[in-house]
């Protein structure tokens, strides 16, 4: 086959649809040398590092989104793969999309622009209906296809992400000190929360919950690590409302190499997301034996089992009671951080790509097969 992937999300900075673009990619190369594959890039991307892969079966191709679709047929791609909702191109026996999670259809009024929400969802009805397969993260972004998009549940495969830390390890040996020179939090342990500001994150309440734990706050930071972005004025007046001006600190977008450590020295990671398509920082949580804590809702079960402790994320007083009953009981913090850390092997990239290479050649050998019966 002659695989085309848009890869313009890899060569961004890496947000959460970045890491799966690169961890699919190098996947993939290290488990297929049969199969061709072309990475597409769009040509106006400013970061122009991506992954190095030296198979004989990878090149790539910089091309402006406007002309992709014309150079994927012109380079005879057979099977064309949209790693984030889109199908800028198609392939000449089929196509699949990437549904990571469905986030604006569940909370519309987080959406800046009404109208642009509006332009982005008939988009991607447009993309579904058109594709030949949907692969989403999760049996729960596969439930959300069918209901807000009426996706023929058989057309879905779910291939979950790989666990682990996504991003990297090689860095886990950063010191402590080191981390606390870079990014000013001071001397002691912590909680760390690692993700955006969106409110779906639930910023807010894990405020609330933090600001119930009284003496605690002495002994535990709370580390909130990504871009705020423009809910950042937002969740600092709650901070300064709840006065934990001196016991919240956040990061801000953290390096690479730096995020690692921040796992690693982390006394409870704590995720009340109100919605996840998938959920991978609690993951890369587990995979460093640190114990989590996350909310009940969305895929998060699905992806935790019972290796986390479950709240409801609505519940500020019950989400500060579990942090404080994991933080005063070392024997349950045990059990947590090896159950976690066996939860992780359920996932792994190498998987994510010999089941999306799966997906490819059902597609492949479908259209082949309907060809021939013409």
């Amino acid at each position: 086959m002659r695989i085309g992937i848009d890869a313009t999300p890899m060569f961004r900075e890496r947000g959460g649809v970045g890491w799966y673009a690169y961890h699919l990619t190098t996947s993939l190369a290290r488990i297929d040398d049969e199969n061709t594959y072309v990475l597409y890039r769009d040509s106006s991307s400013k970061f122009p590092i991506g992954p190095c892969i030296n198979q004989h079966n990878f090149s790539s191709v910089d091309v402006p989104k406007w002309r992709m679709r014309h150079q994927v047929r012109r380079d005879a791609i057979e099977i064309f793969h949209g790693l984030n909702y889109r199908l800028p191109a198609y392939g000449r026996y089929g196509s699949v999309i990437t549904v990571h999670d469905l986030a604006l259809d569940r909370f519309p009024h987080h959406s800046r622009k009404f109208f642009g929400q509006r332009w982005a969802s008939l988009r991607a009805r447009s993309s579904f209906s058109r594709a030949d397969r949907l692969i989403a993260v999760s049996q729960h972004t596969a439930h959300d296809l069918c209901r807000y998009y009426q996706v023929s549940s058989g057309r879905i495969d779910v291939v979950y992400h790989g666990g682990g830390l996504a991003r990297s390890t090689e860095h886990t040996n950063v010191a402590l000190d080191f981390l606390n020179r870079h990014y000013g939090f001071r001397d002691g342990e912590y909680i760390l929360h690692v993700g955006g500001g969106e409110p779906r994150k639930n910023i807010l309440g894990l405020l609330k919950a933090y600001s119930m734990l009284g003496d605690l706050r002495q002994r535990y930071q709370l580390i909130l690590v990504g871009g705020m972005g423009r809910w950042m004025n937002q969740i600092v007046r709650e901070i300064r409302h709840l006065g934990l001006v001196n016991d919240v600190l956040i990061t801000g977008y953290v390096a690479q190499e730096h995020l690692s450590a921040f796992y690693k020295h982390a006394s409870l990671f704590v995720y009340p997301s109100l919605y996840e398509g998938f959920g991978i920082p609690p993951l890369e949580a587990m995979a460093t034996g640190i114990p989590v804590i996350a909310a009940n809702t969305s895929s998060l079960p699905e992806v935790l089992g019972e290796a986390a402790i479950m709240v409801d994320p609505l519940q500020p007083a019950a989400l500060a009671q579990s942090i404080r009953t994991v933080l005063s009981d070392p024997i349950l913090r045990e059990k947590l951080r090896e159950k976690g850390l066996s939860q992780v092997k359920n996932f792994s990239w190498e998987q994510a790509a010999r089941n999306t290479l799966a997906v490819y050649t059902s597609v492949f050998l479908k259209s082949y097969d309907r060809r021939l019966d013409n």
